[in-house]
């Protein structure tokens, strides 16, 4: 029978706290938990919770294990973090409030129609609609021909579907469910066209290189521009800044499942 060798339960020790608090970090509450698991495409990184054990492993339960190897799993945790998160000085820029003039909101716009039009303009609108016929003729060889105006009274019914929910989207133009609101604005088949179509970019003319880095890239060219206006209003000195969440439940890379949200799955995002 071999003697009993206290190294033993040392490494024994640090494996099982290493692994007990992988398994915390991967299975907690994290904003980025459950991400889409049927994208084939996403293989989760585990070497950034590798290296978060390693630093969660130095409690009590670690008062049995030699200096010499605490101190070295405390100094290749350090060395870690500071290749992903670099301490330089450099980066921290002037933080002090600088006023800048803001062209004041006209008088005149005093509407929420008017509001949204000073974001997603006329151009934004005339991209969609141009993009959407080009990719209806591209897909089913015939265009849709959707007009800015389409475009718009099918922006302003989605959001409308948004407040007064029904069962489905054929709902709103059934006879015993009509909704006035929805169905006097865009027929069914109209509204179902354009859904199907609706396109912001021109897809051939992307390249694969972009759409290997870019998982927005059928979105990219229109969120510029509408940052591009976003930008247009001046901030001022307090903000309030808050997370958003876009409701969700399809397949997608980008999605989130935050669990103290009232819409748990979708894109998070930050507003202010």
């Amino acid at each position: 029978m071999s003697g009993y060798n206290p190294i033993n339960d040392i490494l024994c020790k640090d494996f099982i706290n290493e692994q007990n608090a992988l398994a915390y970090i991967l299975d907690g509450e994290s904003d980025f938990e459950d991400l889409s698991e049927s994208d084939s495409d996403f293989e989760p990184d585990l070497s950034t919770a590798v290296v978060s054990s390693t630093k969660i492993v130095h409690d009590n339960n670690n008062a049995n294990i030699p200096l010499p190897i605490l101190e070295s799993l405390t100094q290749e945790s350090s060395s870690d973090d500071d290749m992903l998160f670099p301490l330089d000085n450099d980066l921290i820029g002037d933080i002090t409030f600088q006023e800048v003039p803001i062209e004041p909101i006209p008088d005149e716009t005093t509407t929420p129609y008017e509001y949204f039009k000073m974001f997603v303009d006329d151009n934004l609108i005339d991209i969609l609609a141009e993009q959407s016929s080009l990719y209806s003729c591209q897909s089913s060889g015939t265009s849709i021909c959707v007009t800015s105006n389409e475009i718009e009274s099918f922006i302003g019914v989605y959001f409308r579907m948004g407040l007064v929910k029904l069962p489905s989207v054929r709902s709103y133009w059934e006879t015993f469910m009509n909704y006035d609101g929805v169905s006097s604005v865009l027929s069914r088949n109209r509204f179902l066209s354009i859904l199907r179509y609706l396109h912001f970019v021109d897809n051939l003319k992307v390249t694969d290189e972009v759409k290997k880095n870019d998982r927005a890239w059928k979105l990219r060219p229109w969120l510029e521009k509408l940052r591009e206006n976003f930008l247009k209003v001046s901030p001022e000195e307090n903000q309030s800044v808050d997370e958003i969440m876009v409701a969700f439940k399809g397949r997608s890379f980008l999605k989130q499942y935050v669990p103290n949200k009232p819409n748990k799955w979708g894109f998070k995002l930050w507003g202010r």
